[in-house]
């Protein structure tokens, strides 16, 4: 995956995060074990993840020049 859709992605996750948040806060402690907050905040860990990778990619490109 590139970094433009990562960045497209990102964009999603960071409309739906602080609402959805908000909202699984409020939620009964029962309910919140399906609430969609925890599936954002998932692709939100392994997005911070994609881009580390891509930076250490890019790293090694700028040395091996």
């Amino acid at each position: 995956m590139d970094r433009n859709q990562l960045d497209l992605i990102a964009k999603i996750v960071t409309y739906l995060y602080h609402d959805e948040k908000k909202h699984y806060e409020e939620t009964a402690s029962e309910e919140r074990k399906t609430h969609i907050y925890r599936d954002i905040k998932a692709i939100d860990q392994w997005l911070s993840s994609q881009y580390k990778r891509l930076e250490r990619e890019d790293a090694k490109k700028r040395k091996s020049k």
